[in-house]
């Protein structure tokens, strides 16, 4: 009901509002619109409320976008993306004609910001039909080469006159058309397939533009590679494979024109490469006069062949990260020998510095100086990527690569860039390869360290971060105190565990710190470098790293830590944090000696099939029965009585383990009790003796057991033996009571009491105590049952 009412209100506010004023209030309209349910509404039958006012919005909507005047169109175009987002299939099923409106609006004259909604709009119509292949046949493939032709007409260059002269300048919509282009190209790859020239020649001007924004320059680069999805079938390999070698092949062109001023030491592991570079006219600027292998534009002077070369290191990226539907072969030794004669182009503080030709003058060289740290962090991109997408697929190529990134931070550490390439590449290389395999000698690491810990520092509020030399080997952070600081901030600081920074260079040396402490060798890094380490840690509140300095402190020879652990920082800092909660108090499971739910109901069982079988009837009478009745009632009294005093510690089978002796003392050894004699004890007093209190350890006292009572005389000697056993079965308990008290186990079945003869039988049949043939039964009891009935 609200959001039937919600539709009558903005389709009443839409109606009564003039068209030059809706454009305040489109906004607001499309926020109520996202709202409502509009699948709902749009889903309900012909001739409901609802359907009425969803009716008239859809009417109001289509009058807005054939209106004269820009500002309706503009809600019109609002409105419908509102709708379309929110309104489900109903709604996107009778979008065809608000999707040929909105390309008609495209060749109107309105403002290019207008025209940006409208390609954006048509765009997200495109996109919703994707997984509705009836909704694809009916307005996408009819629709969709049309919008391709009308943004080709829209991106043109347009002619401006700039100091008295005509130059061409790019469409203010070319970013929106190549946004649009690369959305839609994956899904829809062959419509696309007619007009691939035209759009591979709008992408490579952009590219090889030298006016083009970096934007524009990466969405052209980004829509090429993708443009290899549009190649006949079983055709993408060798498409791909060979967009690649254009694209290396075209760098090493620019290169050899690049950097004709330097005598290189490069040499090529491709033998094709191996050949050498015609004279060089250094009379005129470095150039490149006609197209290069992958079709781009001539360029002129040291910054346009940087800018080109840049280019296309950033296109090779963009191509080896760019997912394919079909297996491809990577050159991955060429992109590496690509790589590694671009970082050998490094001028002092580096240890071996370039050699130049004496014909080269003094400004090509500085200006090829400058453009170097640029084409350095291109490679650094293209490298990390490379790890990134393939992962141990480079694997053999993980020491070449951290050989070049830790060269370029030895040669250019100042630049920033560099060390964020270096840190995002050492981070990779630290996580998923071995450390030690990288043969990195303790400077070149000293080096990565040092330069990290000096961008964390920065971060650190009030720090001087120009502090002198013996400040910076000591590893002295001076933090100033911030007292304008409340303690809600302070709290919230604590608080954090991800990166203070966004991005940039600080933000990957955040992410670079742990992974040092992890993994990296401790023999290759210095002991003052570890404490500076350590330090930063705790003062810009590093969980994760402090959790691993923690996790793998440094070791002295005899396998003890040699530096202060930061164990009481972590637990300040992160003390409700599980990782640190399990470090501290670890939860092992509970192992219970011995524990059942209740007493085994099959000792008395089976102590009661054992005297069924050794029972003999023919030497049984009538008074002996009765005196059995008693002593049965008596037995399993007590029985009875030892189940309820165990409290579920369980019964242990006794006939199996043999005779266990009564350890109620402590401090009482085996020896003692194996030289103990055995003494029968009456049933009667069985219960009682159980509950006398234990003696304590300083009691040398024995206590001396009750002899048998004269009343039971006419029971036989043999027939306490039960009563034994059953005594024994709660002295059992009662020791595994005080032994789980305790937390100390024994094993009964080691030191067993020796046992006594019995009427020449051998020593395993001692084990099982002998039974009066008298003693009655379950059976007997159902005998005197049947006679008194």
């Amino acid at each position: 009901m609200q959001g039937h009412s919600s539709l009558r209100a903005i389709t009443n506010r839409l109606t009564v509002t003039p068209a030059e004023d809706l454009p305040r209030i489109c906004g607001f309209l499309a926020n109520q619109l996202a709202n409502c349910s509009l699948e709902s509404q749009f889903s309900d039958l012909k001739g409901s409320s609802s359907s009425v006012a969803a009716h008239k919005l859809k009417t109001r909507i289509s009058a807005l976008l054939q209106d004269r005047t820009a500002s309706g169109r503009l809600t019109a175009a609002v409105l419908i993306k509102a709708v379309v987002e929110n309104g489900g299939q109903n709604v996107l099923s009778a979008s065809e004609s608000w999707a040929r409106g909105l390309l008609g609006c495209l060749n109107k004259p309105d403002a290019n910001e207008i025209k940006k909604l409208y390609l954006v709009t048509i765009t997200r119509i495109f996109l919703l039909t994707q997984d509705q292949p009836h909704l694809v046949r009916e307005i996408t493939t009819p629709l969709l080469p049309h919008f391709i032709k009308t943004c080709l007409g829209l991106i043109k260059p347009h002619e401006t006159q700039i100091g008295g002269r005509s130059a061409r300048v790019p469409s203010p919509l070319l970013d929106t058309v190549l946004k649009c282009w690369a959305q839609l190209l994956p899904q829809h790859a062959p419509v696309f397939r007619p007009e691939l020239a035209r759009i591979k020649a709008v992408c490579h001007g952009v590219v090889g533009a030298e006016g083009s924004s970096i934007s524009s320059r990466d969405l052209a680069i980004r829509l090429l590679c993708l443009l290899l999805s549009c190649a006949p079938k079983n055709s993408l390999p060798q498409e791909w494979s060979q967009t690649a070698t254009k694209i290396i092949n075209s760098a090493h062109e620019t290169a050899d024109n690049l950097f004709r001023a330097v005598l290189e030491e490069y040499e090529s592991n491709d033998p094709a490469r191996q050949k050498s570079i015609g004279k060089q006219d250094f009379s005129k600027e470095p150039r490149l006069a006609g197209n290069d292998s992958v079709g781009l534009g001539p360029w002129n002077g040291i910054h346009q062949g940087s800018m080109r070369l840049s280019a296309l290191l950033t296109w090779l990226g963009s191509l080896l990260s760019t997912p394919t539907s079909q297996a491809v072969a990577v050159p991955v030794g060429a992109v590496i020998d690509l790589t590694t004669r671009i970082s050998a182009m490094t001028d002092p503080p580096s240890p071996e510095p370039l050699r130049y030709h004496k014909e080269a003058s003094k400004e090509e060289k500085e200006e090829l100086r400058m453009y170097l740290p640029s084409l350095h962090v291109s490679c650094l991109h293209l490298l990390y990527v490379m790890c990134r997408k393939y992962g141990l697929l480079v694997l053999p190529m993980h020491r070449s690569i951290a050989s070049q990134a830790i060269g370029l931070l030895q040669a250019l550490p100042s630049h920033e860039g560099i060390r964020q390439g270096v840190y995002d590449i050492f981070g990779y290389l630290m996580e998923d390869s071995n450390p030690n395999e990288l043969a990195l000698s303790r400077d070149q690491v000293a080096v990565s360290v040092t330069e990290c810990c000096h961008d964390l520092r920065r971060g650190i509020p009030g720090l001087d971060t120009h502090t002198d030399a013996n400040d910076a080997t000591d590893g002295a952070l001076r933090v100033k105190p911030d007292h304008t600081r409340s303690s809600a901030q302070e709290k919230s600081t604590r608080d954090t565990r991800t990166s203070p920074w966004d991005c940039g260079v600080q933000a990957s040396a955040w992410s670079l710190l742990p992974k040092l402490l992890k993994r990296a060798p401790t023999s290759l890094i210095p002991r003052q470098l570890r404490a500076e380490m350590d330090r930063l840690s705790v003062l810009l509140d590093h969980r994760e790293a402090m959790l691993s300095s923690v996790m793998r402190p440094v070791l002295s020879k005899g396998g003890k830590a040699s530096t202060p652990s930061l164990l009481p920082f972590l637990a300040r800092s992160a003390g409700n944090d599980l990782a640190v909660e399990a470090l501290f108090r670890p939860r092992m499971p509970v192992i219970q000696i011995g524990a059942s739910a209740g007493p085994d109901p099959s000792v008395s069982q089976l102590s009661t099939d054992q005297r069924s079988e050794e029972r003999d009837p023919d030497h049984a009478d009538d008074a002996s029965s009765q005196s059995d009745d008693s002593m049965s009632e008596q037995g399993s009294s007590s029985l009875k009585d030892d189940g309820d005093h165990e409290t579920g510690e369980g019964v242990k089978n006794t006939e199996d383990r043999g005779p266990v002796p009564d350890i109620g003392t402590k401090k009482r050894t085996f020896v003692d009790i194996a030289e103990t004699p055995e003494e029968a004890v009456p049933a009667e007093e069985a219960a009682d003796r159980r509950e006398v209190k234990r003696p304590r350890p300083e009691e040398t006292a024995m206590q001396v057991r009750p002899s048998a009572p004269q009343g039971d005389s006419m029971v036989e000697e043999e027939a306490t033996e039960p009563k034994l056993t059953s005594s024994r079965i709660g002295g059992v308990s009662q020791a595994q009571a005080r032994l789980s008290a305790s937390q100390t186990v024994f094993e009964p079945s080691a030191t067993r009491l020796p046992a006594a003869d019995h009427d020449g039988e051998d020593s395993d049949d001692s084990e099982i105590p002998s039974i009066d043939a008298g003693f009655d039964t379950d059976e007997e009891e159902e005998e005197d049952d049947d006679e008194e009935q």
